[in-house]
């Protein structure tokens, strides 16, 4: 049985074959407990980080979980998956953890036969050999690990703000992390890419504190108030008690004043959201941690006026800078990549 809130994630052993290799542990995700699998040191010094490849953890069926991730394995793998006697000879796989979403696979040795691979795929659903996985807080975070997915590229290099430009004092490079913590009050200020872009797909991961608020600018100029000179997404601790009595389209997710987005798919406070923004001419998606919240058209939205009652001139922009705006509260942000889509080939 899953443990329920206040339980330690049961400490099963893994299968022989995998005790040295294999370091799976439940987390807790949304209310639930879902399976999710870390490496352990020895095996990291084993492999280099391009034998790293993520992917999502679609399947709950404890054989599924093996097959899924066989057949997108790419370079250690030595054999696909046999769907119809469960063989699964992996060699070296490793595929790499960074959300409860996505699975990590550390293994050595081979899968003999159908009963081991269900064996090890209950243990990578069911078995926690380590810690529970708490241990998303501020101090713990991993650095930057941005995966080079075909078209993807860094927008920061987990090391600087080069490349940013705006507020680098309430803006600072803390462990592979930009951290946004106004000292002595004040918002904080905003912080932007010096490029600019038009269509993109951009991903990121957030951490907030209790009450945090920022935002994320999209076709934002450098000067004036991008929830209106340009769009703002919602960036917001939605359940702090201060903010129980806002309007829709203030909440996480939102397009401010124009689109609101669905609510309940933050992560509790102090852990690790994964979010991804499409932008494709005035069409906004919003996906946080694998829920689509939000996916609308701000043109169309605001063809009879926008929601708050004011004017949104930045609806008609196209292209702009990219970037965090603070409000006041410290906020984290981590491996963020983007996707040009309106580039040349």
């Amino acid at each position: 049985m899953a443990p329920t809130n206040g339980q330690k994630s049961p400490k099963t052993r893994c299968p022989s074959m995998y005790r040295s290799t294999c370091w799976p542990r439940l987390r807790k995700n949304n209310g639930k407990w879902t399976p999710s699998v870390i490496e352990d040191a020895g095996c990291k010094s084993e492999h280099s980080g391009d034998s790293f490849k993520e992917m999502p953890l679609r399947y709950w069926n404890a054989v599924e979980v093996l097959e899924g991730i066989a057949p997108h394995i790419m370079g250690r793998m030595s054999a696909a998956c046999n769907h119809s006697s469960f063989v699964l000879p992996f060699t070296g796989t490793k595929v790499r953890d960074i959300s409860a979403d996505f699975v990590t696979l550390c293994m050595r040795n081979s899968i003999p036969n159908r009963w081991t691979c269900m064996l090890a795929g209950m243990a990578l659903l069911l078995a926690a050999c380590g810690q529970s996985q708490q241990q998303q807080q501020a101090g713990e975070q991993s650095p930057q690990t941005v995966e080079t997915e075909a078209g993807f590229r860094p927008l920061f290099n987990g090391q600087n703000l080069d490349g940013w430009v705006g507020n680098k004092t309430a803006y600072r490079v803390e462990d592979g992390m930009i951290v946004v913590d106004p000292q002595g009050g004040g918002s904080g200020g905003n912080l932007y890419t010096e490029e600019e872009f038009s269509d993109f797909i951009l991903r990121f991961e957030f951490q907030l504190t209790p009450g945090a608020n920022n935002g994320l600018g999209v076709h934002a100029p450098l000067e004036g108030d991008a929830a209106y000179v340009g769009k703002e997404l919602q960036i917001l601790d939605n359940t702090a008690p201060k903010y129980a009595e806002l309007k829709p389209y203030q909440y996480h997710g939102s397009v401010y004043g124009v689109i609101p987005a669905k609510r309940g798919f933050l992560k509790p406070v102090g852990e690790w959201n994964q979010q991804e923004v499409r932008v494709q001419g005035s069409h906004f998606t919003v996906i946080l941690n694998g829920t689509t919240i939000l996916d609308g058209d701000v043109l169309e939205a605001s063809k009879n006026g926008t929601m708050d009652g004011k004017e949104h001139p930045g609806l008609q922009r196209t292209r702009g800078h990219i970037g965090f705006l603070g409000h006041g509260d410290v906020v984290r942000f981590r491996n963020i990549a983007i996707r040009d889509l309106s580039a040349s080939p």
